[in-house]
């Protein structure tokens, strides 16, 4: 069985996301290939799976390690390597799909742009909700237990405490939910009547609270093409400089109501917002087969 290594990394100062999208590639492939993960830190992965760690990792010991176990593909998720990919261009060894978020990466043998609202004709660019990478196990695991009527989401809510009290006071019978996802929450957070405060939120509990709020306030980000995906609202904000894509690509898409920085929601009209998802909301998730797609785009590359 032919060895595919993702060299990732994550913790609490970078996030899990790129972790959690590797996992999900790697479930569409397991079937297949052997997979093998390579990363600076620690952490939980399916037994199936074999996850070796370097402290001081870099691209040199990368290569050594994807030659050592005879490796066929190498899966990038790394912003760092990817400052360095004229240092793998120099390799014929293996093949190297890359995930590249800033759209600077032209000549890998496949290009993942994880991003569910763009559009691409290349055959090597794997975008659009075609190539939307999606845990579809989660999608059994919702709870009717969580309706809101407006569900936020962001990095390092206890510094938007401003705008959350704004929120509070201006919409007292607005039931809202804050996902504080990793955060340590503020004490005053939890004083806010009309919010109810759920912290450390893995994706199966996202999905449940998104499935079931009327409308959700998000960053440009995965969040939000999932609140997509779920045929749910989305006021989007922009939260970060690399999040400018996603937000640019989904512009005039419907069901997403864009406000830029996060501080114009003090010039939106939370009600009518609410009013709008009752007509444009839908519980139809979006027909797509992602794990088909990359299976054969994968294949093709390493026959």
């Amino acid at each position: 069985m032919k060895k595919i290594v993702f060299r990732v990394d994550c913790s609490d100062k970078i996030g899990y996301g790129h972790l959690r999208r590797c996992q999900i590639l790697a479930s569409y492939l397991e079937n297949d290939f052997k997979i093998l993960f390579l990363s600076k830190d620690k952490f939980e992965i399916k037994s199936s799976y074999n996850l070796t760690t370097y402290s001081n990792l870099n691209s040199r010991e990368t290569i050594k390690f994807c030659e050592r176990n005879n490796a066929k593909l190498l899966v990038i998720d790394n912003y760092n390597e990817l400052k360095n990919f004229s240092f793998y261009q120099k390799i014929n060894k293996f093949k190297i799909i890359v995930f590249d978020d800033f759209c600077k990466i032209e000549n890998a043998e496949l290009i993942i742009r994880n991003n569910i609202f763009s559009k691409n004709n290349s055959s090597k660019i794997l975008t659009g909700k075609n190539f939307y990478l999606l845990n579809y196990s989660l999608l059994k695991q919702y709870d009717s237990k969580y309706k809101f009527d407006i569900t936020f989401y962001g990095n390092d809510l206890n510094k938007k405490f401003k705008i959350l009290e704004y929120l509070s006071k201006k919409y007292p019978k607005i039931k809202f939910c804050l996902l504080m996802g990793l955060n340590v929450i503020n004490k005053d957070l939890l004083d806010l009547n009309n919010f109810t405060v759920i912290e450390n939120s893995r994706p199966s509990k996202i999905f449940q609270i998104l499935s079931n709020s009327k409308t959700s306030i998000l960053p440009a980000s995965g969040i939000s093409m999932e609140n997509y995906f779920l045929g749910r609202n989305t006021i989007m904000y922009i939260d970060s400089q690399n999040q400018q894509k996603i937000y640019e690509s989904a512009k005039n898409t419907e069901r997403i109501t864009q406000i830029g920085d996060l501080r114009n929601i003090f010039k939106t009209d939370l009600m009518s917002e609410i009013e709008k998802s009752h007509k444009n909301s839908t519980n139809q998730i979006l027909g797509i087969n992602p794990k088909e797609n990359y299976l054969n785009k994968v294949k093709s590359i390493l026959n």
